[in-house]
């Protein structure tokens, strides 16, 4: 006697292992967050070599600063964010070979702190998205518009080795 039903759960016991097994280790959708405080009180922006592994897929939240209690306008915090390459991370430089990725512009809003996230992907559906690369370096610097000493902190990130021989491009 034959029965259909026990060859269709065959099937979709194969296509369910195809598709969960079969995967290639870069397209899984697993992913870390890392979070950052973008502000002068945040000690791991001192030594200025503060980086952050990640892999593709993760994410990355900066979180501009806040105040909660009335502080004057004069002595909030305001940043603007910037992308640049290692050079302009070496000089504080974001004119060369950078670009404006986030303005933290509201330290007193009474909705919180503003957050921006980056994900770490290959390829972005969205016109003003960025697409990384395996293997390279991104660095994040900041202008700092009250004290300008500041803009010697940044922070950068880099991909695991791990990661490397996984996503190769070919």
């Amino acid at each position: 006697m034959y029965m259909p039903q026990v060859d269709m759960i065959l099937f979709f016991i194969l296509i369910i292992g195809m598709c969960v097994f079969g995967q290639d280790p870069a397209s899984k959708v697993v992913s870390d967050r890392y979070a950052v405080f973008w502000n002068r009180t945040n000690p791991k922006f001192y030594r200025g070599d503060y980086h952050i592994d990640v892999c593709i897929n993760d994410y990355l939240d900066v979180y501009c600063p806040h105040y909660a209690s009335p502080v004057s306008d004069d002595r909030a915090e305001r940043y603007i964010l910037y992308m640049v390459n290692y050079d302009g991370y070496s000089s504080c430089d974001h004119t060369a070979k950078g670009f404006k990725r986030w303005e933290c512009n509201r330290p007193l809003s009474p909705n919180g702190p503003l957050k921006f996230s980056e994900k770490f992907q290959l390829f972005t559906p969205f016109s003003l998205g960025f697409e990384f690369r395996p293997g390279r370096e991104y660095y994040y610097i900041c202008e700092y518009k009250c004290w300008y000493k500041f803009l010697e902190s940044a922070m950068f990130w880099h991909q695991s080795a791990e990661e490397n021989r996984d996503n190769q491009i070919l």
